[in-house]
């Protein structure tokens, strides 16, 4: 009897608690991405999520599934707003489609540097919560990748060096590209491209320094050239409704972390940029920054699609880049 009467105080005592708010009730998500582990921007979502964690003292815990694991890319943004997965991660110019203004960082020569990127961002950036928000998505923040070089098998002084060549185009606009300077435009997938390069089916491309670092370009594809042809990003979001759910106080806690994981970010790829670059060279790659003849030529050969790019998007795109220009 006396163990009833304990159990039954028990109860009473921790319903009382919880009334009170003394006691919190634990907040469990799930975070979808398609990167493996140990991709620097999965790690990147882990501290971003170990930070949640610390800073709300375990309020709110994030389970991460990455590798597409629960999702593949293509999916991970309806999971999303289905409340499938609180939040997301995807490249984000696979919303360019529904959303042509967020293709604005794979767009050929649209921009020139790291701090032109981050100024047009910081420009349509309200622009893309809104949409987001239509849609029932809340932005969180965005994740940089390094910026896309020009390889090849051979030296390039000048863009007319391109002509002939086969290019390995990565996404449409940058086949455009290829054709746009004389390029024989192929499409070959990531997976594929290590021993395309081997067996002389590729002469050019465009990439980030992280490739040449994964998979040995020195070996077939030794030149690269720091062109800056455009800085692509990844973005995160969270499923509104779950967001609201949460008390305003944790609210704010994820967005101060989100902000905070953005600016780390930003810093860590140029690291990541520079340290990979070094590895490169130290195992035999020529990387040379370009001559004014290559970049001006490779600039001017983008001009047309630039142009077409702007027109399709209209107004916002106009308005940001007035912004970054008069930075």
């Amino acid at each position: 009897m006396w163990l009833t009467n304990f159990i039954r105080s028990l109860v009473i005592f921790v319903t009382v608690l919880a009334g009170s708010g003394l006691v919190n009730a634990q907040v469990k998500w799930d975070l979808a991405s398609a990167n493996p582990p140990t991709n620097f921007q999965t790690i990147s979502l882990d501290k971003f999520i170990a930070d949640i964690d610390a800073q709300t003292k375990g309020a709110l815990k994030i389970t991460h599934h990455s590798n597409a694991s629960l999702y593949k890319m293509a999916e991970i943004k309806r999971a999303t707003q289905r409340g499938q997965v609180a939040i997301g991660e995807v490249l984000m110019g696979t919303l360019a489609n529904e959303f042509p203004l967020l293709g604005f960082d794979s767009v050929p020569f649209l921009l020139s540097s790291r701090a032109e990127a981050n100024a047009f961002w910081n420009a349509i950036k309200p622009v893309v919560e809104k949409r987001l928000a239509e849609q029932g998505l809340t932005l969180l923040f965005v994740q940089p990748w390094p910026s896309q070089g020009l390889y090849s098998t051979k030296e390039l002084k000048m863009a007319s060096d391109l002509k002939g060549t086969r290019f390995r185009a990565h996404s449409p606009i940058f086949a455009k590209y290829a054709q746009a300077v004389g390029a024989q435009p192929l499409s070959i997938p990531y997976t594929e491209l290590s021993q395309a390069i081997f067996t002389g089916g590729v002469d050019t491309m465009m990439t980030g320094i992280s490739a040449a670092a994964d998979l040995k370009f020195w070996k077939s594809m030794p030149y690269y050239y720091d062109v800056k042809a455009s800085f692509t990003h990844n973005i995160v979001f969270a499923n509104t409704e779950k967001f609201n759910a949460l008390p305003v106080s944790l609210r704010n806690e994820v967005m101060k972390i989100a902000a905070a994981s953005q600016e780390r970010s930003i810093m860590s790829v140029e690291q990541l940029e520079q340290s990979q670059i070094n590895f490169v060279v130290e195992n035999g790659m020529k990387v040379q920054p370009p001559s004014s003849e290559l970049i001006s030529g490779l600039r001017a050969s983008g001009k047309g699609i630039v142009d077409d790019w702007i027109e399709q998007v209209g107004p916002d795109a106009r308005n940001a880049l007035a912004i970054v220009h008069r930075r």
